[in-house]
């Protein structure tokens, strides 16, 4: 795996419109991986083996992936597997394949999306008109054109799971000034974040940047945009202004986002053994599990309970269950259920639940020689 690029092209849309973002997240711990995140991480190192023909035959290829590597094998050409491209040594990345066509001068990157929660577009898509022009950049072939290719087959789009946009070269080259305008106000960022000079005119919110920005929990634009708005909504006299509320109602999402972030960031903090004054780590609150389920069923249909009531496709929880039973038979469940939490919450002091003791990864690992 290559080093990350300072100026990834899937997070452009942050930096090029709010480029004070880059010296802020630079400050910031990296975020975890999720569990989607290596999902889709194995998914790629498949489709890698695969098209570069280092698989075991005898493993059982996804059609998830499958549909991704046959698409790419039916192309013929040169093919380039996990190709670095870049437009610059802070503007770069990895594409999953690259396919050069000499018959029709076209250069295609074909970019494997195994999320299935959030669809890919491709039109106005920025990501992918960077890699289009990194790819004409980095492999010199006298392309035409340059196609960009989504498969993202986990994902129900009524365009179907292949996707594609085609870039004209030509345009591509007067995208390539516009990037380096960006590029350069970003370093202009960096410089007057070093000196400790304004940084007001680089911090632009939006709700699509403020989303995925690893800074946006110490992001002073936001956090001053709140208190004005909040000024606003609460201390304006009636009638209210139709305007000022419209302008409220556009920067509630960067606001939702802002505060999820200042939740998730906070919580991975203190797990991770930082004091936040006032704020203690707690279990969250938990639910009823069943020990054993086929212990539980026989139980429920020892008491009379008909099959049909207690058995959903698989069965009810231990609430539905006792709901079932009534009053009579509450002492049934005591053997058979357990409570489990299912994590951790960031809670005031002064909630009465018991904090959970974290620790450090220094402390995790002192005691070991």
């Amino acid at each position: 795996m290559g080093q990350h690029a300072k100026l990834s092209p899937s997070s452009a849309k942050r930096w090029m419109t709010c480029p004070g973002s880059v010296p802020l997240s630079a400050l910031m711990p990296p975020s975890k991986s999720s569990v989607y995140a290596d999902e889709g991480t194995k998914a790629h190192a498949i489709a890698e083996a695969i098209l570069l023909h280092k698989g075991d035959p005898r493993l059982h290829i996804s059609p998830d992936i499958a549909l991704y590597t046959d698409y790419v094998q039916s192309l013929g050409g040169i093919l380039e597997v996990e190709k670095r491209v870049k437009v610059s040594e802070s503007v770069h990345g990895t594409a999953d394949a690259v396919v050069w066509d000499p018959h029709t001068a076209t250069l295609e990157v074909i970019d494997l999306k195994y999320g299935q929660g959030v669809a890919v577009e491709v039109m106005d898509n920025l990501q992918l008109r960077i890699y289009a022009l990194a790819a004409l950049l980095t492999l010199n072939y006298p392309a035409e054109n340059v196609k960009v290719t989504i498969v993202q087959p986990r994902y129900n789009h009524a365009e179907g799971p292949i996707r594609s946009i085609k870039f004209w070269s030509i345009d591509l080259l007067d995208f390539h000034a516009d990037l380096l305008d960006a590029e350069a106000v970003v370093e202009e960022a960096e410089e007057n974040h070093r000196l400790g000079l304004s940084m007001s005119d680089y911090l632009i919110p939006s709700e699509e940047g403020c989303r995925w920005c690893n800074a946006a929990p110490t992001c002073p634009a936001v956090y001053r945009r709140a208190k004005e708005l909040a000024k606003e909504a609460f201390l304006a006299s009636l009638p209210y202004d139709p305007a000022k509320l419209s302008e409220a109602l556009k920067f509630i999402p960067i606001l939702e986002g802002w505060i999820k972030n200042v939740r998730e960031f906070s919580a991975r903090e203190v797990e991770s053994g930082a004091k936040i004054p006032g704020w203690k780590l707690v279990a969250k609150r938990p639910t009823r599990k069943w020990i054993d389920v086929d212990a539980a069923a026989a139980a429920l249909a020892a008491v009379g309970l008909d099959e049909e009531d207690y058995m959903v496709r698989q069965l009810v929880s231990p609430a539905a269950a006792e709901r079932l039973l009534g009053k009579g038979n509450k002492d049934l469940m005591e053997g058979l259920t357990t409570k489990e939490s299912s994590g951790n919450t960031l809670v005031p002091d002064d909630d009465k639940r018991s904090e959970v003791t974290t620790q450090t990864a220094k402390d995790a690992f002192k005691n070991l020689d």
